[in-house]
C-alpha cells in the first residue's frame, strides 16, 4: 500500500480516480465518490484536527480517501451531506484488501476506531465487513443500519409509471395535476447552464430555508459547500435544477445531479404560501414526468423515509454504519 497524507495529493490521484469510475454505475455512487466532491467537502470543512489520507493498493484499483482524526478513521466526507459512501474500485474488491485496508490503518495509522457510514445494502464492501465479523477476527465488527434511501425504478412512459401506483396514490396524482391547471400560470423548468444555475441557487437556498429544520441546517460551511458543488456539477454539466413557478414567482425546487441512468434527487424546498396546492409534491412529480421523458431508469429520492416518496411509488433500500475496534 501506499500513504498520500498531503492536500495536494488529490491531484497526484486525480488520473487514477477518475479511470476507476469511468463507466462505473456501481450502486449509485459515482456522484458521492467523485473527486469533485470530496475535494469540495475538504476545501470547505477541514480544519488543523482533521488529516487527510489516501490508502490504496499497488496498482491503485482501489483508492479510500479517508480522514484521521486523532485515533478515529473515517471516510472522507461527512453524512449529512453524503448520502452514500464506500471503497473507490471499479469492478469488484476483494476480502484480502479489506483486512490488509484495516490492519494498515490500526498498525501504521495508529488508529483504535473506524467508522464507516452509509454504506448501501447492496455494496460488497458491507458484505465483506459482515463475513469479517463473522470471522472474529477484529476486537469487534458492529453493522448498525443507518437509515433508509427510497427509490423508483422508472418505466418507459408517464402512463406506465402511474398504472404501477396504488388506486389511492394514483387518483391523489391527478387530482393535484388537475388543481395547478386552474392556476393562471403554473410552469416547471429546467436548468443546467452555470450562468442559470448559480444565480437561482441564490434564491432556492432561500426557499429551502422557509423549512425550519433546513434552516438550521444550512449554516455559511453548507451553504458554500451546496453553492460549490452546483458551480461545479453543472460545469460538468451533471446538475439539473428543477424549478416550478406560478405566475412567474418561484414556489419549489429540487437539487439533482446525474449518475449515469440515475436522477440523484439531492435537496428541495418550497414556497409555504403555496402549500395548498401541494407545490412541492408538484415539482416532483413533474421531475419524474421529465426523467422519464429523457429516458432516466431509476429516480432516487436518497436518504429519508418522507411519506411523500412512498406517495410517488418508492421502495426502500437500507443504509448501513460500520464501526470497528482493533
Amino acid at each position: 500500500m501506499n500513504l498520500l497524507n498531503h492536500l495536494e495529493s488529490f491531484r497526484e490521484v486525480q488520473i487514477q480516480w477518475e479511470e476507476i469510475l469511468k463507466d462505473n454505475f456501481y450502486q449509485n455512487n459515482i456522484f458521492f465518490n467523485s473527486l469533485d466532491i470530496k475535494k469540495i467537502w475538504w476545501d470547505v470543512f477541514q480544519d488543523s484536527k482533521k488529516n487527510l489520507l489516501f490508502v490504496y493498493d499497488s496498482g491503485k484499483s482501489v483508492i479510500v480517501p479517508i480522514i484521521k482524526e486523532d485515533k478515529l478513521i473515517t471516510f472522507l466526507g461527512s453524512r449529512d451531506l453524503f448520502d452514500y459512501q464506500d471503497f473507490i474500485f471499479k469492478e469488484k474488491i476483494s476480502k484480502n484488501f479489506i483486512t490488509d485496508f484495516l490492519d494498515y490503518c490500526f498498525n501504521h495509522l495508529k488508529a483504535n476506531r473506524i467508522q464507516f457510514e452509509s454504506i448501501q445494502e447492496a455494496s460488497s464492501t458491507l458484505k465483506i465487513l459482515e463475513t469479517l465479523k463473522q470471522d472474529k477476527i477484529y476486537s469487534s465488527i458492529e453493522i448498525i443500519e443507518e437509515d433508509v434511501a427510497p427509490f423508483i425504478y422508472l418505466p418507459s412512459s408517464w402512463d406506465n409509471f402511474l398504472s404501477l401506483l396504488s388506486k389511492k396514490n394514483r387518483h391523489e396524482i391527478k387530482r393535484k395535476l388537475r388543481r395547478i391547471e386552474d392556476q393562471e400560470k403554473v410552469e416547471t423548468l429546467e436548468y443546467s447552464h452555470k450562468n442559470d444555475t448559480i444565480p437561482i441557487m441564490n434564491d432556492l437556498i432561500e426557499l429551502m430555508k422557509q423549512d425550519e429544520k433546513k434552516r438550521e441546517f444550512f449554516t455559511t460551511q453548507r451553504e458554500d459547500f451546496f453553492r460549490k458543488i452546483v458551480e461545479v456539477f453543472s460545469e460538468k454539466k451533471l446538475l439539473r435544477l428543477m424549478i416550478t413557478k406560478v405566475n412567474n414567482n418561484l414556489s419549489a425546487g429540487s437539487i439533482n445531479f446525474n449518475n449515469g441512468n440515475t436522477n440523484l434527487l439531492y435537496n428541495s424546498g418550497y414556497d409555504f404560501d403555496y402549500k395548498f396546492l401541494s407545490i412541492g409534491l408538484i415539482n416532483h412529480i413533474e421531475n419524474i414526468k421529465i426523467c422519464i421523458e429523457n429516458g432516466i431508469k431509476v429516480f432516487d429520492f436518497l436518504r429519508g423515509s418522507e411519506d411523500y416518496k412512498y406517495r410517488l411509488g418508492a421502495s426502500d433500500k437500507k443504509i448501513y454504519s460500520v464501526k470497528i475496534t482493533d
